[in-house]
């Protein structure tokens, strides 16, 4: 595969090298299957380099990258573990994958994974903070970052729970929402047709979905608040301002291209 990759990355240019690298744990149903071509039974935990153990596995640990200025993504690997990989485990791979990527002639910028424990563990060995967020191998940079949609249902998550003050003296929280979802639903026109009680009310499992996190901090919603804030209930603004900061903070890291004003 590696030697396939190298070849098509001879005919990139130097701006099309520019890629991501992106690692992410996915669940198994436990099963042993025998390779005929390999003469070994997968299944077992396995993360490479001998290192083999008969716990079945149920989780793979999978790696990625992907192009920054030209659409493109190949997947290079994974490894099968009987639970969450171990944060020095998955910096040793994440090191092997760099210097590999290197070498064939791609020019990674940045790391990209979710909030796993493991993961935010790996950050802090990394030595990556929020005023240094990069973290330096071989003598290259590699910035590291969670990735949106996460961060997204993160943020949502939290201001379901907590308010947040930002701007000194400025307050966003979810009661406006609510109260804005609530009289916005008794209007023959609505403002914010997609908002629904399952976007307010987060029922089980919906707290995964990213698709409501981003509709709820989105353009129309952010408006929606702003217009009752002045017409109806008299508060909300300071979520409206929060909500539209979100929205077009997701909004330019979903982009493909870049616009000079």
């Amino acid at each position: 595969m590696w030697d396939v990759l190298k070849l098509r990355v001879s005919a990139l240019s130097s701006r099309d090298r520019v890629c991501a690298l992106l690692f992410d744990e996915m669940a198994l149903k436990q099963n042993l299957t025998y390779n005929r071509h390999d003469d070994i039974v997968v299944g077992y935990e396995d993360i490479g380099d001998g290192k083999r153990c008969e716990r079945l596995a149920n989780s793979a640990l999978v790696f990625m990258v992907r192009g920054l200025a030209y659409n493109w993504k190949q997947p290079l690997g994974y490894v099968l573990t009987s639970s969450t990989a171990k944060s020095d485990d998955v910096k040793s791979l994440l090191f092997e994958c760099l210097e590999r990527l290197q070498a064939i002639g791609l020019h990674v910028v940045v790391v990209i994974s979710d909030q796993g424990p493991n993961f935010q563990q790996l950050v802090r060995n990394l030595g990556a903070t929020s005023d240094k967020p990069y973290f330096e191998h071989n003598g290259f940079k590699y910035y590291y970052m969670y990735d949106p949609p996460h961060l997204l249902k993160s943020i949502r998550n939290n201001l379901q729970k907590y308010s947040f003050v930002f701007d000194g003296s400025k307050t966003a929280c979810w009661a406006d929402i609510k109260s804005f979802f609530n009289l916005d639903q008794q209007q023959r026109f609505r403002l914010a047709p997609r908002l629904t009680s399952k976007h307010v009310e987060l029922p089980a499992f919906t707290k995964m979905k990213v698709k409501l996190a981003a509709q709820v901090l989105s353009r129309s919603v952010a408006s929606g608040l702003e217009t009752h804030a002045l017409l109806k209930f008299g508060q909300g603004s300071d979520t409206a301002e929060f909500v539209a900061v979100f929205d077009e903070l997701f909004d330019s890291l979903n982009s493909s291209q870049l616009s000079c004003i």
